[in-house]
């Protein structure tokens, strides 16, 4: 983990890293995801033979520090699989707030895993979703109390919205669509859906997700490489990387 701070991106430098503890012989995870909420940074690792996400306290951001979900010696939380992408939210249910977080994972039957959150010393499974088939969880966004889940190509449908009013109770399915291809990135402002995929010459490609039952093509957009690495979205702009040339890209 490396830590930067960001008041110009001319003045980065570097403040602090912090190396995961080395819990299990052998193993090198390999930092996959990074999320910081309030004063917690959560990071996921490919899958390992130890665990795979990982808590921080950011209180101090120039020194954060590791919490010991597990052991003191072995810290984190055990996945058993890669979380490709996930969201973290503070959530009221029936006036109890919790941090709930929503990953998209690579597990067969466990596409889409909830996390209890709220105490990361004693993190603990909330729900989960099995979909159809084998494809991966690919990406996750949640938007109000709507959650999209993206996954890699399948036979059926690619993009799924689910209702997340109560997660620890289950996630009612509220819509889903056949997109195609890999749904590898999603950003959602009022209907509209942006989602990068992994279709050559449809890289980019906006859809109205206004209704549910009736999810429709907007826009496709060829942005000339797979939007793999990262896509965001701020008002009339999206921000998009490639995986060659041209590696960043402005939409508006």
């Amino acid at each position: 983990l490396h830590s930067f701070p960001t008041r110009r991106s001319s003045d980065l430098t570097l403040v602090s890293t912090v190396s995961l503890s080395a819990c299990v012989a052998s193993s090198f995870p390999q930092g996959w995801y990074v999320v910081a909420y309030g004063n917690r940074l959560y990071l996921s690792t490919r899958d390992t033979a130890g665990p795979e996400l990982h808590v921080f306290d950011i209180t101090t951001p120039s020194s954060p520090s590791e919490i010991a979900i597990g052991s003191s010696g072995c810290k984190g939380y055990e996945m058993t699989d890669t979380i490709e992408q996930f969201v973290v939210r503070d959530q009221t249910v029936s006036g109890v707030t919790k941090r709930y977080l929503y990953a998209a994972t690579d597990e067969d039957d466990r596409e889409l895993r909830v996390l209890d959150v709220t105490n990361p010393l004693a993190i603990t499974e909330a729900t989960d979703v099995d979909l159809a088939g084998a494809q991966d969880g690919a990406s996750v966004y949640l938007s109000g109390q709507k959650l999209y889940l993206g996954r890699m190509s399948a036979s059926g449908a690619e993009l799924y919205v689910y209702n997340t009013i109560n997660p620890s109770a289950s996630l009612p399915l509220l819509g889903s669509k056949d997109i195609g291809t890999d749904v590898l990135g999603i950003r959602v402002a009022g209907s509209l859906a942006f989602i990068a995929t992994g279709k050559t010459n449809q890289e980019f490609q906006v859809w109205n997700v206004g209704n549910l039952s009736n999810i429709t093509n907007v826009a496709i957009y060829n942005f000339g490489n797979i939007v793999g690495s990262g896509i965001d979205y701020e008002p009339d702009f999206i921000y998009a990387t490639g995986q060659s040339t041209p590696n960043f890209q402005i939409l508006y």
